[in-house]
């Protein structure tokens, strides 16, 4: 008999199965994890990288980071409470030896492995958007960058008032170029963070595929009449004989006390000490002599 996070198992093959289920969910519990602190740092250094971007250039991006950031990191907070539901689910059902619960974890992890997959192609896809943002970011020219409060009126034939930017100064253009350098490092550290992600994807996609698999291994065994963990039995119940002095044979079947006459004799007519009084027996009925 071994024991698998607790679980009493008897069987070998079913030890083996029990054992790579269980560290396979967990391990999916680590990895999520691991993959979700990833997620929040990327979020945050695309943020700062994006207010730093419009700061220097002093243009703004069409996309709205700042509210699709704190959106993801929700997803990824609520996201990490799913395998580890799962580990405690599938550890439920091996001690129930329940195959409908392992039949539900068999298609969670299977739709795990669906989304981590999507997961790891946006993270790919991500890697190239990055590094082509740190290029454009690098090659910025700041010489023509529009210059906050640089804008002067003036008329035209036409007298309607327009407006026209001024070039920026020298030193303007300074503290553009080191901006978007800032931004550039910023961008391509994105592309490293995003294709960390797509890595912890595909270790994602073969650990759900792998604990879809056994889970269906021991959804199978159990319809094989196999038990993962035999449930405990009720203590059978005894007989005692006894031969009080005076009267015929008693049975005295164990289970609830019941107090025996002082004058019972037992053990070749020696006196039953008071200790020994009260048996632990449930149904006392006489018997043939």
């Amino acid at each position: 008999m071994s024991k698998v996070f607790g679980l009493q198992i008897e069987d070998p093959r079913l030890v083996r199965i029990a054992r790579r289920l269980l560290y396979a969910q967990g391990c999916v519990f680590a990895l999520s994890m691991a993959y979700g602190v990833v997620q929040i740092a990327l979020q945050f250094v695309l943020r700062h990288a994006v207010i730093e971007a419009e700061s220097s250039s002093g243009e703004e991006s069409e996309r709205s980071f700042m509210g699709s950031s704190s959106l993801s990191i929700m997803q990824t907070l609520v996201s990490l409470g799913i395998p580890f539901t799962l580990f405690i689910f599938a550890r439920a059902a091996l001690q129930g030896n329940n195959s409908d619960w392992l039949m539900l974890v068999t298609i969670a992890d299977a739709c795990g492995a669906c989304c981590s997959c999507l997961a790891m192609i946006s993270s790919s896809a991500s890697v190239i958007f990055y590094q082509f943002l740190a290029k454009w970011s690098g090659d910025y020219d700041c010489s023509s960058a529009p210059v906050n409060g640089g804008a002067v009126p003036y008329a035209q034939d036409g007298g309607y008032n327009q407006t026209q930017h001024r070039a920026p100064t020298p030193a303007e253009v300074a503290t553009c170029q080191q901006g978007m350098a800032d931004a550039s490092g910023l961008f391509h550290l994105l592309g490293r963070l995003a294709l960390v992600a797509t890595i912890f994807g595909v270790l994602d996609v073969l650990l759900c595929g792998f604990a879809a698999s056994k889970a269906s291994e021991a959804n199978t065994a159990l319809k094989q009449d196999l038990v993962f963990v035999v449930p405990p039995q009720p203590a059978p119940l005894q007989e005692l004989c006894t031969q009080p002095a005076g009267m015929g044979g008693t049975a005295i079947v164990v289970g609830h006390p019941v107090t025996m006459s002082l004058d019972a004799r037992v053990h070749a007519g020696h006196a039953v000490p008071q200790a020994a009084r009260t048996l632990p027996v449930a149904v006392v009925r006489p018997q043939a002599e």
